[in-house]
């Protein structure tokens, strides 16, 4: 493309300032003019191409973008869909390999067997016999993405079903990263919070 422009123009300068001949015949400067005009439709018609080629990037940049803000925000929703269905196996397929989770009391676990025993035995939501509902403010969820790493933040109010008391409340902080076609998280912290 870059030798085409190149001996276009060569072509042009060599016509405007002395004539060329192509095939025995004098090209005249109206001939060449012709030519000069071809070159700038060409040119023109590159940088349209160019211009429509950025806005289509930027378009379906925007479009990715507001599709792994919606992954990333369907991990909240499989979080608490797992705590109504009280499946461990569910609440496991957000997590990454090795994931780090620390509860509100400060204790860390590490990787998803442990995570999983924490979910299995310890977590009073899991547990068959507490009914409880969540309640999420959506409008204190955020989430923020640069790349194939993110973060996810909310808050989950859980609430005994027949006594309508709050049983736990607590702040999520997660951090999460693109593993193939799926959102996992990497941290989740989790903080006692009370309504004001």
């Amino acid at each position: 493309m870059a030798t085409r422009w190149l001996l276009l123009g060569a072509l042009v300068l060599c016509v405007l300032s002395v004539g060329c001949f192509s095939a025995g015949t004098m090209v005249g400067r109206g001939e060449m003019i012709g030519v000069t005009a071809q070159l700038n439709d060409s040119r023109a018609a590159a940088s349209s191409d160019q211009r429509q080629l950025a806005i289509a990037t930027t378009q379906l940049n925007d479009q990715r973008s507001m599709m792994d803000q919606y992954e990333v925000k369907q991990i909240e929703v499989t979080f608490h869909r797992a705590l109504a269905t009280k499946s461990v196996d569910l609440m496991m397929s957000i997590f990454a390999d090795g994931a780090v989770m620390t509860t509100p009391n400060g204790v860390e676990y590490v990787g998803t067997a442990a995570i999983r025993v924490f979910f299995a035995t310890q977590s009073a939501a899991m547990q068959p016999q507490n009914h409880w509902a969540a309640l999420v403010p959506a409008y204190k969820m955020t989430a923020s993405i640069t790349g194939d790493t993110g973060t996810l933040t909310f808050e989950c109010h859980l609430v005994d079903i027949a006594t309508n008391q709050i049983k736990l409340q607590h702040r999520i902080d997660m951090t999460v990263e693109r593993s193939g076609a799926q959102w996992l998280v990497t941290t989740m912290k989790s903080t006692a919070i009370h309504l004001s």
